[in-house]
């Protein structure tokens, strides 16, 4: 019981940590990233792409200039989104409006396992 409850403490803390670094990492990005407004726009498929797999792109400027085209997490092509990206690596982009449910997700069930697994310990027999 001892050696689940280690296996199971461990699991949680993977949880909690990858929870934890990418809610940091939107904060970050809506705090100190830079918002621009971006378009949709499609890309045309290429013979490694499948037509059930096709996402578009979107399209920003930078503020220094720069051109910059990342896959997008919204397929509706034509439609203009805020994002926030990284000044010093443009392809980190955060869409404004997409929170991600997987971080608190794993947040909570690395809580609940570490937990589980502390009770599990000491209730051991």
């Amino acid at each position: 019981m001892v050696v689940l409850g280690c296996v199971l403490l461990l699991g949680g803390l993977i949880a909690l940590l990858a929870g934890a670094l990418e809610l940091r990492w939107r904060r970050r990005m809506r705090t100190g990233g830079v918002a621009v407004f971006a378009r949709i726009v499609d890309r045309p498929l290429g013979p490694e792409d499948s037509p059930d797999g096709y996402r578009p792109m979107l399209a920003f400027t930078t503020e220094d200039g720069r051109a910059v085209e990342v896959f997008s997490p919204r397929r509706v092509a034509g439609e203009a989104v805020l994002v926030h990206y990284d000044p010093a690596d443009p392809a980190q982009v955060l869409v404004f409006g997409s929170r991600g449910r997987a971080d608190v997700a794993f947040v909570v069930a690395g809580v609940l396992a570490c937990v589980g697994a502390v009770v599990g310990i000491v209730l051991a027999p």
